[in-house]
């Protein structure tokens, strides 16, 4: 959606010519560019979205009405309980390290009153910031 002051006319837009040709070393080279930037050949490309719109297209020209393909149906897979794997790989891990003569991690308290007393740099107000001086001109 554009705001009335961001339109332009289209007075001196002017449609491009339908009989364009481009010299063959210009379609080699972006050709070269497209495989070189996709590392695929451009014969293993393929639009599926214009297959299909194609074929619905074909199908109302003979006056078929072309019914939506039937969606996929999800694999039925197992529910997975998250908590559950999140203590399995927590024990993996204290598993893992006790192997490897480490300790288990121990854990210490924070001390609330230090954050409390954490001191803040002082708020400029209004009137401190009026009491500057004006410039002269």
């Amino acid at each position: 959606m554009l705001w009335p002051d961001e339109l332009r006319s289209t007075d001196g837009v002017r449609t491009p010519p339908a009989d364009v040709e481009l010299p063959e070393e210009e379609v080699q080279a972006g050709v070269a560019l497209t495989e070189a930037l996709s590392g695929r050949a451009m014969e293993d490309l393929h639009d599926e979205y214009r297959e299909a719109l194609e074929a619905v297209i074909a199908a109302k020209a003979e006056g078929v009405r072309a019914q939506p393909p039937e969606p996929a149906e999800a694999p039925s897979g197992q529910v997975v309980d998250l908590m559950a794997a999140l203590e399995q790989s927590v024990q993996d891990a204290k598993a893992a390290r006790s192997g490897h003569g480490q300790e288990d991690a121990t854990v210490h308290e924070i001390k609330t009153d230090a954050l409390a007393k954490k001191k803040t740099a002082p708020k400029k107000t209004a009137a401190r910031a009026r009491k500057t001086s004006p410039r002269s001109a």
